[in-house]
């Protein structure tokens, strides 16, 4: 009831007011609320970032009294009073509308409260960090403590967001489902915009299907489902959607029919606060709002000059002066976070081209179903604009979904924007368009056959239900986390999601709350650290919400990392750190990692078990000190000396150094393709431990040793960027003597041969590789090959680097 309660008061409860003033065109309920609802999210964002500038502690009163204002304000004048209830009066709440809406949010809750146990998931996790840190101060965080973290502090500077965060913690006394359920009525929030734009459009109320099904249609789509079956999953970026398309909503409010332009304000409003809730979405305003904006001065170039010339104004031109208020606003708010976005997302040489979203595979990601119906809806759009049938609004409507389709080609030139993330910014203003087509498909059927009238509402369903059910059961199905295109989209709805906060993880959080660390200084401050898997296992990033300071190898994305590292030096530091943490994993058998340790500080890490923990057991450095189902905790013995180290000084100065890549042979990811050296031998034994060492038996003739150049490495093997690595390479591969002999090719250039004694030794078999022979392909992977003239051979190591 408590978090009922929260949810309500910070968004109705301000909301309410708000849209009885500003919302003159809406009659649908189900928009209409949905308006109101991100309305009041705005104003409760705003109010508490307002209230922590002024060092006000967050809690029930205060929020709530700046909560009541905008009600106060409603309630002091008379005719306001008249005007709010004759407004509310005039809502539409048809029954099939409403049992649809309970039906949807039936269909997501399913997943959330059963699958996910109701527990958060994925990002909101950072939100909840931050929010701790203003709820025990009274104060916006210092975000530069965020370095200590490995992470730019430039990532997190988004107080208005945490700040509401913080709310819902406090107001719900729930830290972690308070924010959880925020965000799925948000998500609710973010498809009933899409029935509010339809509602909008459709001025004259001739296509009573339209906004329901764009509410179906845009809740329903795979990719939204991130935000409500699984909720915290993209949850700054479901904040900022919010408050983009409400900017864009209060801008096509007023204008046209009988849109209030006192509401064109709001589009200011919106837009000045996303720099502090969402910078990628900020982006996004900086380059569509400007746009539309300029379409509608030349529309009304007319009113404008009639304004500046004869000082005398049409009603349009009031309009035309909000206008220009509203984009001398947006930039003067847009002013201190333009260069650092500009420099970071606008460049000659975007590094995320390489995951560029081609457009024959936008059916792919968003839902082929989805999208045949967005583009029957935009050709139906087009023809009736030309026929004058439709309402000129709805052109915009089309401009800025072709925007955000450009934009999302950007890094085949110059903008280095995630291109999927750009293109789920589509699915919302697609599902009107989707749902045009369907309603206009259901009206024509009405016509030809009124007998099947009582079929039209299943049929409409079941095509809007399609993008529903088809990607995420297919995947369901097939026991997929992610969808064929490699996106890090949510899918599958059968299992908890990587990133779900999991009572085997509160557990392992249990136990780190009871017991500290040891250091008196605050937790970004101290030494002693935890170091997570985060390409292993996503939820074990929840590790950040306990005591430790927490770092973690962050895998998949790392490659980001390397692209980003020309950027700023602090970037390139953060590189080379998580190049350090992926060591760590690599040599995770080895007491070699010890330096490392002792120079991030890490006094703890934590395995999945069947994968690192397993690989974590054989270190003699290592201790394990508490396990879950999903997970081990390790702490590292610092003060034990290890008797042998594996390999001599200046070997082991080469791996330990960033640029060079390793793979301790022995453990079960041996050949997992995306670590930086994996070894695929078609034939070859278990992991052995032989002579206290863990190797494996290569018994194929030839295998093949993957250098993954691209996704570790390209900053420091191929300067030009032109997939050569321009420079000479060390291949170290240390084996047991048993009297092996081969050749190591590059294609079918044999670069050395080697004999092994039969002494039962360890020995190190060094080989150089010239510069410019080794290429990689377009997926960054480079080969050498291992032929084997006698065999086995009895591998403990692989690595290879520049020479240090």
């Amino acid at each position: 009831m408590r978090i009922a309660l929260t949810l309500v008061a910070l968004t109705l409860f301000p909301g309410v007011p708000l849209a009885v003033v500003l919302l003159r065109s809406v009659r649908d309920g189900l928009s209409w609320l949905s308006v109101a609802g991100v309305l009041g999210l705005l104003w409760s964002a705003a109010a508490t970032v307002g209230l922590t500038m002024l060092h006000v502690p967050l809690s029930p009163p205060s929020v709530l009294a700046i909560n009541l204002i905008p009600a106060l304000v409603l309630l002091t004048r008379r005719s306001t009073r008249r005007s709010a209830v004759g407004a509310i009066r005039t809502l539409s709440f048809p029954p099939t509308t409403v049992f649809l809406v309970l039906l949807v949010v039936g269909v997501l809750l399913l997943p959330f409260l059963t699958v996910h146990r109701g527990l958060p998931t994925g990002d909101v996790q950072k939100a909840i960090f931050w929010g701790t840190e203003i709820l025990e101060s009274a104060r916006l965080p210092d975000y530069a403590e965020a370095t200590r973290f490995n992470r730019d502090p430039a990532d997190f500077a988004t107080p208005a967001l945490h700040t509401l965060t913080a709310a819902a913690m406090r107001l719900s006394g729930d830290p972690l489902r308070g924010p959880t359920w925020l965000a799925f009525l948000s998500g609710l929030f973010l498809a009933g915009l899409a029935a509010a734009f339809g509602s909008l459009l459709d001025y004259h109320h001739r296509l009573s299907l339209l906004p329901p099904l764009a509410f179906l249609l845009a809740a329903a789509n795979a990719r939204a489902l991130r935000y409500t079956a699984a909720p915290g999953y993209h949850y700054q970026n479901l904040f900022g959607e919010l408050f983009l398309l409400i900017s864009f909503f209060a801008l096509l409010h007023a204008i046209g029919g009988r849109g209030n332009q006192r509401v064109v304000l709001l589009t200011a409003a919106a837009a000045g606060l996303l720099p502090f809730v969402h910078q990628f979405s900020a982006f996004f305003a900086m380059l569509l709002l400007p746009t539309i904006f300029l379409i509608l001065l030349l529309k009304y170039r007319g009113e404008v000059a009639s304004l500046l010339v004869n000082r005398f104004a049409k009603r349009r031109s009031l309009l035309a002066a909000g206008a220009l208020l509203a984009a001398a606003l947006v930039a003067t708010l847009l002013t201190n976070m333009a260069p650092s976005v500009f420099s970071r997302l606008v460049t000659p040489a975007p590094h995320l081209r390489a995951s560029l979203i081609l457009p024959s595979s936008i059916p792919e990601l968003l839902g082929l179903p989805f999208v045949l119906l967005g583009i029957a809806g935009i050709i139906i759009a087009i023809v009736r604009l030309r026929r004058q049938d439709l309402e000129w609004r709805w052109s915009l409507l089309l401009i800025w979904i072709f925007l955000l389709a450009a934009l999302s080609q950007g890094p085949r030139w110059f903008l280095d924007i995630p291109s999927a993330r750009t293109l789920f910014y589509i699915v919302t203003p697609l599902a009107v368009l989707a749902a045009l087509a369907v309603a206009r498909a259901v009206e024509q059927i009405r016509t030809l056959w009124p007998r099947a009238a009582s079929l039209l509402i299943p049929v409409a369903l079941a095509l809007a239900l399609a993008p529903t059910v088809g990607v995420p059961l297919n995947a369901g199905l097939q026991g997929l986390d992610q969808p064929t295109s490699g996106t890090s989209v949510l899918t599958d709805q059968t299992h908890p999601h990587n990133a779900t906060l999991t009572p085997a993880m509160r557990e392992l959080l249990s136990f780190l709350t009871e017991h500290p660390p040891a250091c008196e200084a605050s937790r970004a401050s101290c030494r002693d650290a935890i170091l997570v898997d985060d390409w292993g296992q996503r939820r074990s990033t929840w590790a950040l919400l306990s005591p430790y300071r927490m770092v973690m190898r962050v895998g998949a994305d790392i490659a980001v990392s390397a692209g980003e590292a020309h950027q700023s030096a602090q970037r390139r530091q953060q590189y080379e750190t998580l190049l350090d943490f992926e060591k760590v994993f690599s040599l995770g058998t080895s007491p070699l990692i010890r330096p490392l340790l002792e120079r991030h500080g890490i006094s703890l890490l934590l395995g999945k078990n069947g994968s690192s923990a397993d690989v974590f057991r054989r270190n003699p450095l290592l201790e394990p000190i508490f396990q879950t189902s999903e997970a081990t905790l390790f702490r590292a013995k610092m003060d034990v000396a290890v008797q042998r180290m594996p390999v001599d000084a200046p070997d082991a100065d080469f791996l330990l150094a960033p640029t060079t890549l390793v793979n301790d042979i022995g453990d079960a990811e041996d050949a997992a393709p995306h670590l930086p050296l994996p070894l695929f031998a078609p034939n070859s034994s278990h992991p052995l431990n032989i002579s206290e060492q863990t190797i494996r038996e290569i018994r194929s003739q030839e295998s093949r040793i993957g250098i993954n150049v691209g996704r570790f490495v390209p900053e420091f093997w191929d300067a030009d960027r032109n997939r050569v690595v321009d420079r000479p390479l060390h291949l170290l591969l240390r084996a047991l003597s048993n009297g092996a002999r081969g050749r190591l090719l590059v294609e079918n250039t044999v670069i050395a041969t080697f004999a092994l004694p039969t002494t039962g030794e360890l020995r190190s078999i060094r080989v150089t590789v010239p510069e410019r022979l080794l290429r990689f392909n377009t997926s960054g992977e480079a080969f050498l090959t291992l032929a084997l003239d006698r065999g086995p051979l009895r591998l403990d190591l692989l690595a290879v680097g520049p020479p240090h």
